[in-house]
């Protein structure tokens, strides 16, 4: 091939080439500037983002700040309502103790008033046992002692379920009588005592035998023969009771007096 035909040929060719060239340039033009457009969106994108971002926390702080305020004010609300409502309710509460002290101690004197009336009361109407005296006392030398002892309820209501138990007792000279409870008890005695009524029981020593040389003690009052006996009973208001009476024969035998203790009720 000539010189000639070649170069047109070549020419052809290297305008075929610098068309491509130019293509490929104009298509990475475009690409780089869909690319730098898309950049730019997602900027601008991510700005407002950002800026909205920002916003938020803006208003989070601010939201934050006025809700610290609020508490806070909300908190001394609180204290100077506490302070006001707090000497209130500590000033009621004490008036209601002082009103509850004062309601208990009224209470408790009332309680006290009613006792002491409902015990004058009874101690008014309820039975009183008393000892009235003895009968048909024999003291005879050679013979058991014998007595009836007397007693009588001076009280304005019944006494129930009294007993009597009684002894006699012959202390020798340098001896003290015994302080035991009389322990032999007078079936016979009555079950109720009435107001003004008497009850007795007939005592009877048969074991022992008042001789000459015992009589001539208790003249001289260096031996006693003594009389014990007591009572036992209830009031009507079911408070049990006892009268104890201790008698001492006189010098003569002819009667009996009073013991110098040993005489007491309840």
């Amino acid at each position: 091939m000539s010189d000639e035909t070649r170069l047109p040929e070549e020419r052809s060719i290297a305008k075929e080439t610098l068309k491509r060239v130019k293509l490929t340039e104009v298509w990475l033009v475009i690409l780089t500037g869909v690319i730098a457009a898309s950049s730019v969106t997602t900027c601008y994108v991510y700005s407002r983002q950002l800026d909205v971002m920002q916003d938020t926390l803006n208003e989070i702080r601010t939201g934050g700040i006025d809700t610290h305020s609020l508490a806070r004010a909300s908190s001394k609300q609180a204290t100077a309502l506490t302070d006001s409502i707090g000497p209130a309710t500590t000033s009621a509460a004490k008036a209601a103790e002082t009103s509850a002290k004062n309601s208990d101690r009224i209470a408790r004197g009332s309680e006290a008033a009613v006792g002491a009336t409902q015990a004058s009361m009874r101690l008014d109407q309820r039975a009183w046992i008393g000892f009235k005296g003895f009968r048909d006392l024999h003291l005879e030398i050679g013979k058991p002692p014998s007595v009836t002892i007397v007693f009588v309820n001076t009280g304005k209501t019944p006494a129930v379920g009294a007993r009597i138990s009684s002894y006699i007792e012959y202390v020798p000279p340098h001896n003290s009588p015994s302080q035991q409870a009389p322990g032999s008890i007078d079936e016979a005695s009555n079950a109720i005592i009435h107001p003004g009524q008497e009850t007795w029981s007939v005592l009877n020593k048969s074991d022992f035998l008042l001789t000459s040389a015992i009589a001539d003690a208790i003249a001289l009052r260096t031996g006693n023969l003594y009389v014990r006996t007591v009572i036992t009973y209830d009031d009507i208001f079911a408070k049990h009771h006892a009268t104890h009476y201790c008698g001492i024969a006189s010098r003569d035998l002819t009667s009996i007096g009073s013991c110098a203790n040993g005489n007491y009720s309840d």
